[in-house]
């Protein structure tokens, strides 16, 4: 059969109404409409500023060609800017700007009005964002009488700049703010849409949190959302209903990979019959995507989901440990943590009640166990590594930290055993404790967990702490001529990592190496110094 239906697909074609990547123009009879089409319309329609961000080839685009259409039909003035037409290699900040202000120039028919080159030459004496912030007030507001919406679309090409921007978006937060004070502005409205989270709109710290407006969460197709697809299946399908829901139960309603398999189904030569849907569908999927799916990938798709989950060696291992929990356990809490945010973003998991899910059987076919394993593999060096290194009477050595909890001191009975007199027999405690992300990290403790304190306590970059979240590099000091070092390492192998002292790396402590003393024997079942 397999045979056959290739063979008869080469020698046919169908004239698809369904269209694959690339924004869905405005009248198109297969666009879906989903809530979030009303309510980024009645956001913008009453002058809230909106932002949808998610991932990529989730319609987002269409659905801005779509809402401005209908905004601009009701009379509102409406601009696009789409920041990758713009540029983001080997620009300056002034080219940036310059081309954001021409594209509302030209949008809204401002050409004879304003000359852009003069304009901007008069005030080059100012910065490129209080250009922009000139030209809104002083040209824009008194020049346009209707509302205006502001749509800045791939707002995620700012990440690819070679500076920041945060200035920009809090021009647009300050055009927000502004309205209290001066009632042109309430005219205004911005849209931002992109495969971004809020915090990366503004991450100086020395700016306030981009934290305005409504977020519009766009969700995948549902069938009772999907209709409009029916008639593109109707000529080539018995029952176009359950060959549809078929389509969704593998797409999850993602609204790419629906379009795609629908034009496949419609492209076919062979009629699907009746009460045999969900085969045909699985034969499709099968065919068209799962086999050599990394060559099958046209309009790209599956594999920028890969190279974004592998695009950065260091942050691969943390999103695939959380991945992976997801994969095993079915679904795992759901929170705003980077990692989990970069893995939405990814569009490969999706947040539903409160889980993190895999979005639909295609992304769990593909991203399964094995290609995990194969992915770590080709990445087994870029793990976590925790790493003491050691420096007292015996010299240094490093040692590789795995367990739970270590325990620091002069006694024999100690996970690191200190050869100094200065050290107290159980003079501190490391502690592993998690993070959201899937992650852990260390806490070093004075004394052991009982709360007996050691007799010198812990010098930590040198301030006295009673206990301590570690990070890389930190100094802690156990009293005169005994120096811990913390280490961690992504990316190397410990006995390639290096880190402030030097030394071999041991996995566990070499406690023959270390003299017993008399008084050590006698009270080494004590905790008293």
């Amino acid at each position: 059969m397999t045979t056959q239906f290739l063979k008869a697909e080469r020698c046919l074609s169908h004239k698809s109404r369904f269209q694959v990547g690339g924004s869905l123009p405005a009248n198109a009879s297969v666009y879906v409409t989903r809530q979030a089409d009303q309510d980024f319309y009645e956001g913008l329609q009453t002058g809230e500023f909106c932002y949808v961000l998610n991932s990529r080839q989730m319609g987002k685009s269409s659905l801005r060609v779509q809402t401005m259409q209908q905004l601009q039909a009701e009379g509102f003035a409406c601009a696009a800017i789409d920041l990758t037409q713009i540029g983001s290699q080997h620009i300056t900040p002034e080219q940036w700007y310059a081309g954001i202000i021409r594209t509302l120039v030209t949008s809204f028919g401002l050409i004879q009005q304003v000359n852009l080159r003069n304009w901007w030459r008069d005030r080059d004496h100012l910065s490129p964002v209080q250009r922009l912030s000139e030209f809104i007030e002083d040209i824009l507001l008194p020049t346009i009488p209707q509302k205006l919406i502001i749509f800045v679309d791939e707002i995620d090409s700012i990440l690819s700049l070679e500076f920041s921007v945060s200035d920009f978006f809090a021009l647009i937060r300050d055009c927000y703010n502004r309205r209290a004070d001066k009632p042109a502005y309430r005219k205004l409205t911005f849209a931002l849409l992109g495969v971004a989270t809020p915090a990366d709109l503004i991450p100086d710290k020395r700016h306030t949190p981009f934290n305005i407006g409504r977020a519009i969460e766009l969700k995948g197709f549902q069938l009772k959302e999907a209709q409009p697809l029916i008639q593109g299946l109707a000529e080539k399908v018995e029952n176009p209903q359950a060959v549809l829901q078929a389509v969704l139960e593998w797409t999850g309603g993602q609204p790419f990979l629906t379009q795609k398999l629908c034009q496949f189904i419609a492209k076919s030569p062979i009629m699907i019959p009746k009460g045999q849907e969900t085969h045909w569908v699985n034969r499709m999927v099968q065919l068209h995507i799962l086999d050599n799916w990394e060559s099958q990938d046209e309009p790209e798709h599956l594999r920028t989901i890969r190279d974004r989950l592998l695009l950065d060696e260091q942050r691969t291992v943390q999103l695939l440990s959380i991945y992976q929990q997801i994969i095993q356990q079915g679904e795992i809490p759901a929170n705003d943590s980077p990692r989990q945010m970069e893995l939405r973003l990814s569009g490969l998991v999706v947040e539903r009640g409160g889980k993190l899910k895999v979005r639909n059987r295609i992304y769990a076919a593909i991203f399964d166990q094995k290609w995990i394993d194969a992915a770590l593999k080709k990445n087994e060096q870029l793990v976590h590594h925790h790493l003491i290194t050691l420096k007292d009477e015996l010299g240094q050595r490093r040692f590789v930290l795995n367990d739970p909890c270590y325990s620091i001191g002069r006694s024999p009975t100690c996970d690191i055993r200190i050869a100094s007199p200065f050290a107290s027999r159980h003079h501190a405690t490391l502690v592993q404790l998690p993070r959201e992300d899937g992650t852990y990290f260390y806490r070093i403790v004075d004394g052991n967990l009982q709360g007996k304190l050691s007799a010198n306590g812990l010098l930590i970059n040198g301030q006295k702490r009673f206990s301590h979240d570690l990070r890389d590099e930190d100094v802690i000091l156990l009293g005169s001529g005994v120096k811990l070092v913390y280490c961690h390492s992504i990316g190397l192998m410990p006995e390639k990592a290096e880190s402030t002292l030097g030394g071999d790396v041991e996995t566990h402590v070499d406690v023959a190496a270390i003299p017993i003393t008399k008084e050590d024997i006698v009270k080494e079942t004590d905790v008293d110094d």
